[in-house]
């Protein structure tokens, strides 16, 4: 199904407008993951896996967990175990932006709205939180967090 194997990562950029299934998103508390929600075997992590660092663009991987892929949810900043931030690179709030890791320091470009999505009924047992959307900015500056094409990681 995936072609994670061959080491392609699926980048994540903002786009305003996007109302597609590749916007929405869920958190799986039990292994800190954040997940597609139509995808859940791929999580958050940085593109070419390994260490998360500063200046790394985000992606969605194939779930491996690795300490590249725990993701902490804190008020508004979707943050790693490292203490780097989801951020727009170069602070930019334009449309195709590519999301990197970069050092915590309270930006408005590191404050990420989540939109609940109506629940659906859920079999008994589930670990998943109802699925949201991630975007970014406000009125005609909001842009949303997605899963864009797929690229050699």
């Amino acid at each position: 199904m995936s072609k994670q194997r061959k080491g392609n990562d699926f980048v994540v950029k903002i786009k305003k407008g996007i109302t597609d299934w590749r916007t929405w998103f869920v958190y799986d508390r039990r292994t800190s993951s954040l997940r597609l929600e139509s995808r859940r075997n791929l999580a958050m992590s940085n593109e070419g896996g390994k260490k998360l660092a500063i200046g790394k663009n985000v992606a969605m991987r194939e779930w491996k967990n690795t300490p590249d892929q725990e993701i902490n949810f804190k008020k508004s900043t979707i943050n790693s175990k490292n203490k780097k931030c989801l951020t727009p690179h170069g602070y930019a709030n334009k449309d195709m932006t590519i999301l990197t890791w970069w050092h915590c320091n309270k930006n408005k470009s590191q404050q990420w709205q989540r939109k609940i999505v109506t629940p659906k009924p859920q079999p008994k047992g589930k670990i998943w939180n109802t699925g949201f959307h991630l975007s970014i900015g406000k009125g005609k500056q909001q842009r949303s967090l997605f899963r864009s094409k797929q690229a050699n990681g």
